[in-house]
C-alpha cells in the first residue's frame, strides 16, 4: 500500500517538475484579449518586453485563440517590431490554423482553440531596453471575427 502511494507521488512530483519546466525558458509572456471575438485590422495587439541583455538569442512566438466563428484556415500577421531607438522592422508572416481535412490545429479548451508558432529562431536584439511589438492581422476582412486572443511568447534559447 505504502509503495503505491510513493508511486503515485513521484510521477506526480515528476509530472508537475515537467510542466513547470517547459515554461522556465520563457522571458517573456503577455496575451491581448480581442473584444467580442472581432479583430478590427487598424486596431494592433502591442506587447512590449525590456531586454537586458543583448548577446541573449530568443526564440519568438505567436500564440492563437480562436473560436469555431473563425472560417479561414490560416492567418496572415503584419508584425512591426520598433526598437528602443526607434528603428522599425516589419514583418509579414503566415500561421496555418486548420489541417487540409479542416481540424484545428492547437489545444482545445471547450469552444476555443489555441495553437502557437514560432516566428523567428535564434534572434538577438542589438540594443538593451523596451521594444514594441504592434501585431495587426492581414486578412481581407476589416472585422475578423473569431480569433479571440493573440499572445507573444518569447523564449530565452541559451540552453547551452
Amino acid at each position: 500500500m505504502n509503495k503505491k502511494i510513493i508511486g503515485q507521488a513521484m510521477a506526480i512530483s515528476m509530472f508537475l517538475s515537467l510542466i513547470l519546466s517547459c515554461n522556465q525558458n520563457y522571458f517573456y509572456s503577455s496575451e491581448t484579449i480581442i473584444p467580442d471575438g472581432v479583430w478590427n485590422d487598424k486596431k494592433a495587439a502591442v506587447f512590449i518586453p525590456d531586454f537586458k541583455d543583448s548577446t541573449q538569442n530568443y526564440n519568438l512566438i505567436l500564440s492563437v485563440t480562436n473560436s469555431d466563428d473563425y472560417r479561414y484556415s490560416n492567418l496572415w500577421f503584419f508584425i512591426n517590431t520598433i526598437s528602443p531607438d526607434g528603428f522599425l522592422h516589419k514583418d509579414t508572416i503566415e500561421v496555418i490554423l486548420a489541417e487540409e481535412n479542416g481540424k484545428w490545429k492547437g489545444k482545445k479548451d471547450g469552444d476555443y482553440r489555441t495553437a502557437q508558432f514560432y516566428f523567428k529562431k535564434m534572434v538577438r536584439f542589438p540594443k538593451t531596453g523596451k521594444y514594441t511589438f504592434e501585431i495587426i492581422h492581414g486578412m481581407r476582412d476589416n472585422n475578423l471575427k473569431g480569433i479571440e486572443k493573440i499572445g507573444l511568447l518569447i523564449e530565452d534559447n541559451n540552453q547551452n
